[in-house]
C-alpha cells in the first residue's frame, strides 16, 4: 500500500468525507472512493487471514497504541477493523493491557466455525 493511499485510508476513518480528501490529495472524489475502498478490504483480508492462521499457533494478534498525538487516530483505525471484521460474521476475543506510554490490544478469533457445516 502506498503512503498516500494508507493516507487517504486513514482521514476516511477519521471522518474525512471523499471530497475533502479528494481536494487534499488533488484527485477526483471517485478515485479517494476506489483508493479506500480497495484498501480497507485489503487490510481487513490481510487481518482476518492473520487472524485464522493465529486460531492455529496460539499467537494473538497485536495493536500497539502509543499515547500521544495519534493516539485519537489509532483508537479509530482500531475500532473500525473490529466492525469490518463483525460485518464479516468474524467473532473477536479482545485483550486489553494499559502500558507505559499506550495501551496494547490483543486480539483473537472466536469464530465457532463448526455451526456453519
Amino acid at each position: 500500500m502506498s503512503e498516500r493511499d494508507q493516507q487517504m485510508l486513514m482521514e476516511r476513518i477519521g471522518g474525512g468525507t471523499l471530497q475533502e480528501i479528494a481536494e487534499r490529495h488533488d484527485v477526483s472524489f471517485q478515485r479517494v472512493h476506489f483508493v479506500v475502498a480497495r484498501q480497507a478490504r485489503k487490510q481487513i483480508d490481510d487481518l482476518e487471514m492473520r487472524l485464522a492462521c493465529n486460531r492455529h499457533t496460539g499467537d494473538v494478534e497485536l495493536f500497539v497504541i502509543p499515547a500521544g498525538p495519534g493516539l485519537d487516530t489509532a483508537l479509530s483505525y482500531f475500532r473500525w477493523a473490529m466492525s469490518k471484521l463483525a460485518e464479516r460474521d468474524v467473532q473477536v476475543k479482545i485483550h486489553y493491557r494499559p502500558v507505559e506510554g499506550g495501551v496494547v490490544f490483543g486480539v483473537e478469533d472466536v469464530t465457532d466455525y463448526s455451526r456453519g457445516a
